[in-house]
């Protein structure tokens, strides 16, 4: 039996310390602001974006911050939302108002997708943002009928009782879309079998970049072959490898590579950043790094890290080591040139899906915002993995924190490069508990 899910329109929440409401720009917070508000001044929303962030961290910090409430669909921009938001339109050269109506929705997209994907798993199909800005979501046949309610009370919730609106005036709308002939579960599980049949023919193979597409049904195996094989054709090495299917695509790759981009989150260790406290079912605390990072010999301000368990492979690139001090359920979000700023609340989960924009902090190189590439990516022996649109990070980020607002999305890995491109990549958060057996903490 599917969950009845409902998502309801609520009023105007404003975070602790939130100073656009005393500057008379409730409007932008209560009513999730449409393209049309940039009447109120660019340049005074972002002024007050900033005396949040640089105000809060003025002295230091010796107790965790207020929780935020959970995120609900629905819900009015935040405190932390509405600085990344303002973040995203200094670094994408639009005006806030055109970046809150084009992102300001988009993380309750995800909480949408995530939640069709979880309750209709054999109908399910894929879901993104398009290029347009668009949301879409697809089935492998037709729309079961709760899914239907299902978005049409994200609609009403998200679209109908804001004053989210594209830059021509109009509403967005969730275009569905039906008769795939595949779900995305049975996409994602063809392109994982494919994958270790590459990675698993050690004589031929040297690593492998696996991804599906959920609008063409088609899945791209990238291979670095042996040198013995650097010169086999695409058709006779898949062959080979046991992985010639109609809808899959092998490309052989001589480029292919991958790099490791080698308390509270977000902060400073030894040779990583720190993404977001956790904790085990006994209630025992720690902070959650990437799973390559090293496992002894570290410190975060001061305090030793201590091990307790670690992760690579299936589920992404985990670890979680105790310290000395106090966690608390807080990150650093990062802001313009100070990385280790802009202290935040973890709410809850983010579910990426293509297309919606998120950011990260690193300690190399701080706080950058960009857009989601793909989700479900299998690197070498990793699967599971977000690729961002663009390659930023650098070493020195492993580990640290993807998030939007309060959200935590997920921990920095690297970034892949084949071809002339790179792309930042990451594990997601709702695989923590299936590696580690730790939640990341919202208390």
């Amino acid at each position: 039996m599917t969950s009845m899910v409902t998502y309801t329109h609520r009023k105007a929440r404003v975070g602790a310390g939130l100073v656009i409401v005393a500057l008379g720009l409730v409007g932008f917070v209560g009513a999730r602001a449409s393209a049309e508000s940039t009447q109120i001044a660019d340049t005074t929303l972002r002024e007050a974006a900033v005396g949040v962030a640089t105000d809060s961290l003025s002295e230091p910090v010796t107790a965790g911050i207020p929780d935020e409430p959970a995120a609900v669909i629905g819900d009015a921009i935040n405190a932390a939302e509405f600085e990344d938001l303002t973040f995203i339109a200094e670094q994408s050269g639009e005006d806030l108002g055109t970046t809150i109506a084009r992102v300001g929705w988009q993380a309750d997209f995800s909480r949408l997708v995530h939640d069709l994907a979880s309750t209709f798993p054999d109908d399910f199909a894929g879901a993104a943002v398009d290029d347009a800005g668009d949301p879409w979501i697809a089935f492998r046949a037709e729309v079961p009928g709760e899914a239907a309610r299902i978005i049409a009370s994200f609609e009403s919730a998200e679209f109908h009782q804001s004053s989210y609106s594209k830059p021509d005036g109009s509403r967005y709308a969730v275009d569905v879309r039906t008769d795939r002939g595949f779900s995305e579960r049975q996409l994602e599980e063809q392109m994982i079998a494919a994958h270790f049949k590459a990675m698993g023919a050690k004589g031929l193979v040297e690593t492998a970049f696996s991804s599906y597409n959920t609008e063409t049904g088609t899945i791209e195996v990238r291979v670095r072959p042996v040198e013995t094989y650097a010169k086999a054709g695409a058709s006779e090495l898949a062959q080979m490898l046991g992985i010639a299917q109609d809808n899959v695509l092998l490309v052989v790759d001589g480029t292919l590579a991958v790099k490791e981009a080698a308390l509270y989150g977000g902060s400073a260790q030894t040779s990583c950043t720190s993404a977001f406290t956790v904790q085990n079912s006994s209630g025992t605390r720690g902070m959650l790094t990437a799973g390559h990072c090293p496992d002894s010999g570290e410190y975060q301000l001061g305090s030793a890290l201590t091990l307790q368990s670690q992760y690579y492979g299936y589920w992404g690139d985990y670890q979680w080591a105790t310290t000395s001090a106090a966690e608390y359920d807080d990150f650093y979000g990062g802001y313009l040139s100070n990385w280790q700023a802009g202290l935040r609340d973890v709410s809850g989960l983010g579910y990426p899906s293509a297309g919606i924009d998120v950011c990260r902090n690193g300690k190399t190189t701080g706080k950058s915002c960009t857009t989601v590439l793909s989700t479900n990516n299998c690197f070498g022996s990793l699967c599971h993995q977000t690729m961002a649109a663009n390659h930023v990070a650098l070493p020195g980020d492993s580990g640290g924190p993807w998030y939007y607002g309060n959200l935590a999305y997920g921990v920095h890995y690297g970034w892949v490069t084949y071809g002339s491109n790179s792309y930042d990549f990451w594990s997601p958060s709702d695989y923590v508990s299936s590696a580690l057996n730790v939640t990341i903490s919202t208390t």
